[in-house]
């Protein structure tokens, strides 16, 4: 329905002949939808720092290995010439410190803690929040997301 539009229930209790319908309850489905899609972001966000995290992870692994391999062979006579082992574990370095940069286990940590905490607003608001509540309800849903969201501007700018 259009913004400004009235629904039929809606005009009928205007005119005083519906009772069991009340204005607030009209936005009630736009602002759960907006709180699972909320919910859903993060889910996602979360998943995709966890791949992140464990990518990196497996790649400085395996540069430290190739690096540890490459100085025990280098110590046996057996390469020589340029710094194989110096180069790779500078790589593995550089995937430690993009690592810290990027801060994926934190962020799949925060970003889980937030997912649930607006699942359960989100099942509290269909289920116990009255009229009278609702309010409080949504400012409770935005303050569980302000903190990440206030920590996006600072990091990106906006």
């Amino acid at each position: 329905m259009a913004r400004g539009m009235r629904s039929a229930s809606q005009a009928k209790w205007e005119a005083g002949e519906n009772t069991s319908f009340a204005p607030w309850q009209s936005s009630t489905g736009t602002r759960m939808c907006a709180v699972m899609e909320q919910s859903s972001w993060y889910r996602n966000r979360a998943v995709r720092a966890h791949r992140a995290s464990v990518r990196w992870s497996a790649l400085t692994a395996v540069l430290t290995l190739l690096a540890l391999t490459a100085a025990v062979l280098r110590a046996a006579g057996v390469i020589g010439g340029w710094d194989l082992a110096g180069l790779l574990s500078a790589a593995a370095a550089a995937g430690v410190a993009w690592q810290q940069v990027r801060r994926h286990g934190p962020l799949t940590y925060a970003h889980s803690l937030i997912e649930q905490d607006l699942e359960t607003s989100r099942i509290a608001m269909s289920t116990t929040v009255t009229e009278d509540g609702w309010a409080e309800a949504v400012a409770e849903a935005e303050r569980l997301v302000s903190p990440s969201h206030t920590e996006w501007l600072v990091r990106f700018g906006g």
